[in-house]
């Protein structure tokens, strides 16, 4: 049996529980993360589903860079960005990657 709870709970929920015992650094990220949750429902329901689909970006004037051995700096965190490198180091030791580098 599959059992579905929605944001809303969670946010009534989650307010409930503060005010019975207080609001903490834990209770303010939940938060902040259904704030992003409703962020990208809305980004997707006004770009009509698009953003993530390949023909979304035919219709704008990407350069996109296809060197392979730009490519291969990618693959291998040898892109000389901190961010980025680190980002890929991360992603191949755990198969893990935060919200905030993808």
């Amino acid at each position: 049996m599959k059992v579905a709870i929605s944001a809303r709970t969670i946010y009534h929920e989650l307010k409930q529980e503060e005010q019975r015992s207080f609001e903490s650094e834990s209770s303010y990220w939940i938060y902040f993360e259904l704030l992003w949750r409703d962020f990208f429902h809305l980004v997707m329901y006004y770009s009509k589903n698009a953003l993530f689909l390949k023909k979304a970006l035919q219709d704008k004037d990407y350069n996109f860079k296809t060197t392979k051995s730009l490519i291969n700096n990618f693959i291998n965190a040898n892109t000389c960005i901190d961010i980025i490198d680190a980002s890929i180091v991360e992603l191949k030791s755990t198969a893990w990657l935060s919200n905030r580098n993808r």
